[in-house]
């Protein structure tokens, strides 16, 4: 079920919460524990909301785009809810390098 679940993360449109309400805006991070912090991907918009709040900045791109601007850092799908996953810098990597395209530009 993985790679079923990576495939589709990366094709299917994700919020990335961001710290600003500009598409270009840094990703937000989230203190997960201590000396841990990640970029924030929810897989809905309405989980986002649920967790940050109505007025949450984010971006909705797909999730090749979302972990491309996480690259060099730490991501967290769904924070705050089960099942939450963290992914470090080399589980970024791995993932990216699944066959696909994408940019990660903010129309994506």
């Amino acid at each position: 079920m993985r790679p079923i679940f990576r495939r589709y993360l990366l094709e299917t449109h994700v919020a990335l919460a961001l710290t600003e309400q500009h598409d270009d805006a840094p990703p937000r991070q989230i203190h997960l524990r201590e000396g841990f912090t990640a970029g924030a991907i929810f897989t809905s918009e309405e989980r986002l909301t649920h967790a940050l709040g109505a007025d949450a900045p984010h971006i909705m791109i797909n999730g090749r785009a979302a972990l491309t601007r996480l690259v060099g850092g730490n991501a967290v799908i769904n924070p705050g809810y089960a099942p939450m996953l963290t992914l470090e810098p080399p589980d970024i990597a791995a993932y990216l390098a699944t066959q696909g395209t994408s940019s990660a530009g903010p129309t994506q």
